[in-house]
């Protein structure tokens, strides 16, 4: 501890231990990873301004599949019988508005899975496409 500090700024130098467990910690955690695998890919693509191309590439190509999930999706179930949940349905009405049957409710685990299997796949793509691209830069 620095002799000069004044009492109000004591707080700053206490080291506390990051929760593994906290939601938050893991979202930034799995947030970093994908990010610094798009940013690598990005830097392979582009020769210049590789970070604002691939963001904003990543950014149309996101919002395409967003839509074209969305409107499939209003296709295939045209009226409003999916009750809300995450970035995924939790639950499916069966029958429709005027005979209603009951709810089917998916695995509580399925969240879990969602959770890491759609950034860890994004990871693995991304890194694996650096390698090929760098494969075929050497050759």
């Amino acid at each position: 501890m620095p002799e000069h500090v004044p009492p109000e700024e004591l707080q700053d130098y206490v080291a506390h231990t990051l929760a593994f467990g906290n939601e938050t910690v893991k979202g930034a955690i799995l947030v970093y990873l994908v990010l610094s695998a798009v940013a690598h890919f990005g830097s392979l693509c582009f020769e210049k301004n590789a970070f604002i191309k691939i963001s904003l590439f990543i950014l149309i190509i996101g919002t395409i599949l967003f839509h074209f999930n969305f409107y499939s999706m209003k296709a295939m179930i045209p009226e409003e019988s999916m009750p809300g949940g995450k970035f995924f349905n939790i639950a499916i009405r069966l029958g429709n508005n005027a005979t209603e049957k009951g709810l089917v409710f998916l695995p509580e685990k399925w969240g879990t899975f969602i959770y890491w299997f759609l950034p860890g796949m994004l990871y693995v793509l991304f890194w694996m496409s650096s390698y090929y691209k760098l494969k075929e830069k050497q050759v």
